[in-house]
């Protein structure tokens, strides 16, 4: 499943699920850009790694969620369910990882998931105050 199938079976459990809960995919985010629209992105919005989504309901100790979401066999970390550990030596794994803490440090929770039941059960978690 790719990261834009990942997205829409999401959004159909999202509607079915959760239906009154607002998020938000950066779907256009791996799209090419043009040298020139590739500037204006980037004038008016200076921070790379952003998520691929956020869940603009706040729960428990956290203002929202974002997760940086990634296909089924992408895992960012170096072993299986390290969440938090080591993560592979890759610069673009590395700027998304940096931007979570970020979030995370701005009172949001953030984490990659892998796969629509990942991305899933971490939904469940975090909606229903179990993280």
């Amino acid at each position: 499943m790719t990261e834009a199938q990942i997205y829409k079976a999401f959004a159909r459990y999202m509607g079915i699920a959760h239906p009154r809960v607002l998020y938000r995919f950066d779907y256009g985010a791996g799209t090419y850009l043009s040298w020139k629209q590739s500037l204006e992105q980037k004038s008016i919005n200076p921070h790379s790694g952003y998520p691929d989504l956020f869940i603009a309901k706040p729960c428990g100790k956290y203002y929202g969620a974002f997760f940086e979401i990634k296909k089924e066999g992408a895992d960012p970390y170096l072993k299986r369910g390290a969440k938090r550990g080591m993560l592979k030596d890759n610069a673009h794994i590395q700027e998304q990882a940096y931007m979570l803490d970020r979030l995370r440090k701005y009172g949001y929770y953030a984490e990659f998931a892998v796969g629509l039941d990942e991305l899933i059960e971490l939904t469940e978690g975090y909606l229903k105050g179990n993280i």
